[in-house]
């Protein structure tokens, strides 16, 4: 039996109430030759159930069920099964266009590319808003630098190579609940020759309001401030730091957040990005207030900063 050319992988958890219109959009594809790798990560409603019945109709269809380990066990447990020469991901409460799997192979054959992008629309109860991701004017290390500045960063909405995960070894860091895909979406970015861009939104990002996007908590905000460090270590490894620290500085004190007021944290954080201090007032990611929490904490103001937080706790704010 001939591989597939394309592998979608999608990590399920607890999605009973979005799934079936997730599978439905990847099976009503004008491209047909792809394999859709449902990994259910030990889901505790009918989710594992639905994803049967879809093998049951459609060959194309494999179920993997495990433990539950989080997205990132997920998304690694699927690219481990893949068989396909391109994968892509796609969140079990998002959609795809009906054309998303020929648009963007065709994208990627024209240009010989390595990963091809393309817009989305972030979708909510009342309204759909379009998002333009990077454009790709550029490739190689200036490339990646633009895309971390610009846009959203996101394992969803592309078409990527599975070679560049075999050779790499590259896979989402376990324990992580936030921004883990930021962690491996820029290593795989690094490994590719050629990235391409579709302009055309052919992904449908649903914002829940229960999703973690939208209840950041101290947990979350550790793993992005973790996962921003070890980013900027890796960049230091392959030599890419000078023409990387600005966003990765503007991307590290976006995370911060409350974060601010843990001052060994912060101290880390200075450590590993000794840059940042020239960064704090030009970051266009950060707001006024967290601008001079940060600029107070690295001029040996952190009596400020408690005073600023008491301050708005008393207000309300």
């Amino acid at each position: 039996m001939p591989l597939p050319k394309i592998s979608v992988i999608v990590p399920v958890y607890n999605a009973e109430k979005y799934l079936n219109r997730c599978i439905d959009s990847i099976l009503a594809q004008t491209f047909g030759d792809f394999e859709l790798l449902l990994v259910n990560d030990g889901s505790t409603d009918k989710s594992g159930s639905i994803c049967d019945a879809y093998a049951c109709q459609d060959s194309r269809v494999r179920v993997l069920h495990k433990i539950n380990g989080g997205v990132s066990s997920a998304r690694n447990n699927g690219l481990d099964n893949a068989k396909g020469e391109w994968v892509i991901f796609v969140d079990s409460d998002d959609w795809i266009d009906s054309h998303f799997v020929k648009k963007m192979l065709a994208k990627a054959l024209d240009e010989n590319a390595d990963i091809v992008m393309c817009d989305c629309y972030f979708v909510t109860k009342d309204k759909n808003v379009y998002h333009k991701m990077y454009a790709w004017g550029k490739q190689g290390a200036q490339g990646v630098s633009e895309y971390i500045s610009t846009t959203w960063t996101a394992m969803w909405g592309s078409l990527q190579k599975r070679s560049l995960y075999v050779k790499s070894g590259y896979r989402c860091p376990l324990n992580i609940t936030y921004c883990e895909d930021f962690h491996l979406m820029i290593r795989i970015c690094c490994e590719a020759m050629v990235i391409a861009k579709i302009d055309e939104p052919l992904y449908y990002y649903w914002q829940q309001d229960g999703s973690i996007v939208h209840n950041q908590n101290k947990k979350t905000e550790a793993d992005e401030q973790w996962v921003y460090l070890d980013i900027i270590r890796f960049f230091k490894e392959r030599g890419l730091y000078d023409i990387m620290k600005r966003p990765m500085a503007w991307r590290s004190l976006k995370a911060c957040g409350e974060l601010l007021l843990d001052q060994n944290l912060f101290d880390r954080f200075i450590e590993i990005n000794p840059d940042k201090k020239e960064y704090i007032f030009s970051s266009p990611t950060i707001g006024i207030k967290l601008k001079i929490m940060a600029w107070c904490l690295t001029h040996g103001l952190r009596p400020v900063t408690s005073m600023i937080v008491r301050v708005r706790n008393i207000l309300g704010r």
